[in-house]
């Protein structure tokens, strides 16, 4: 008898079965589409931002999809390439391909049976005038309704050039509010920078589109969605072990899944999954990211080692309250702690929420907890 193969995933977009219905979200959402209103979509990462956005954009019958992944865009050229390559993959068809050819002078379009692809022309140097007529092609059609989305679109503000950074926003801005057809939704997982370009007064954005907030999925619904994987693979888990499992994950729904991901490897169909059972899971989770996790102490100072430990020992502390600075131990003080943390909150081990630091991988943290108790014994 063949085995069920495993039905949670983690660390990409999911769809169809993969997907745990988020009902008044993607309500709200589409409701926003159809009224053509641009929307903010803000979470933490691993919250499930792309996947909804996705199932509610792909759900409004009549419409294309524009989905640009900006992550890790650094240039004009690399936001306008993304943009131009997004808006090939929305549409196959001749007639559209004829339309991308015409419309945008720095491309080639080659026709296929499958449809077509595009070559970007060295010969043509792609500036801010190649965004415009990006945009300007989606307005000037009028063959389908569009959905733009722009995801990851804090990556805008970490151009190393400011004025090329400013030149873009302004472009952006610009050709975002001659789109009177088509909604343009926002994407982004770093709250205070997304909060800066939608609400600062003196920001090109300021109050360009409503915002939605993805927060973690309510408890019930996840864990019943939870159980009929299981079921279905014919074992179990019980409530009360989801319910410490969501409290390692923070009730994160990628982490969550990754941890679920991790039980059904250890166990076996017909099996049943306890609270007793945790740490099992925990080691396959921790074999899978022991480079990492040792690449990242390998780097850390005595300082960030030791304030790291208390904080995965101390969640609840602010890291420059005294009580914390005693537990990090000599010659420790809360300007050098707070430090320590704004440097590994840029390497991305650390996020600050508030006036506290948090993990943001928690099974980073059980295995520094883990770790550093066998270490200290």
């Amino acid at each position: 008898m063949t085995s069920s193969p495993n039905p949670f995933h983690f660390g990409r977009a999911v769809s169809g079965a993969d997907f745990c219905p988020r009902p008044k979200l993607e309500a709200a959402l589409r409701e926003k589409l159809r009224a053509v209103q641009n929307t903010l979509v803000q979470g933490d990462r691993r919250m499930g931002k792309t996947s909804l956005i996705r199932r509610a954009s792909q759900n409004l019958p009549g419409y294309h999809e524009i989905y640009v992944d900006l992550f890790g865009v650094r240039t004009i050229d690399a936001v306008v390439k993304r943009f131009a390559t997004a808006i090939a993959e929305a549409n196959q068809t001749t007639k559209w391909g004829t339309a991308v050819g015409q419309a945008l002078s720095f491309v080639s379009v080659a026709f296929s049976k499958g449809g077509f692809t595009l070559t970007f022309n060295p010969a043509r140097p792609i500036t801010l005038g190649a965004l415009h007529e990006a945009f300007a092609l989606l307005k000037g059609e009028r063959d389908g309704k569009w959905v733009v989305i722009l995801d990851e679109f804090q990556e805008i503000l970490k151009f190393s050039e400011e004025p090329e950074r400013l030149a873009v926003i302004a472009q952006l801005r610009s050709s975002v509010q001659f789109l009177t057809a088509t909604p343009v939704i926002f994407a982004g997982s770093s709250r205070n920078l997304m909060h800066g370009v939608f609400n600062h007064p003196q920001s090109a954005f300021f109050k360009a589109a409503v915002t939605l907030d993805v927060g973690p999925l309510e408890r019930d619904a996840f864990s019943d969605w939870i159980c009929e994987k299981f079921t279905a693979g014919s074992r179990r888990v019980n409530r009360a072990t989801l319910e410490r499992i969501f409290q390692l994950a923070s009730d994160v729904p990628g982490d969550v899944q990754q941890f679920c991901s991790a039980i059904w490897e250890v166990t076996a169909p017909g099996q049943t999954f306890g609270e007793d059972s945790i740490p099992r899971a925990l080691e396959r989770i921790w074999e899978e990211e022991q480079r990492s996790n040792e690449d990242i102490v390998s780097k850390l100072t005595a300082l960030q080692q030791r304030s790291l430990v208390t904080l995965a020992a101390n969640p609840d502390l602010t890291p420059t309250a005294g009580e914390f600075v005693a537990k990090v131990g000599a010659g420790a003080q809360g300007g050098s702690i707070f430090k320590a943390f704004e440097r590994l909150a840029e390497q991305g081990v650390l996020m600050k929420k508030g006036t506290k630091y948090h993990f943001v991988n928690p099974y980073f943290r059980e295995w520094v907890k883990y770790r550093f108790a066998v270490d200290a014994a």
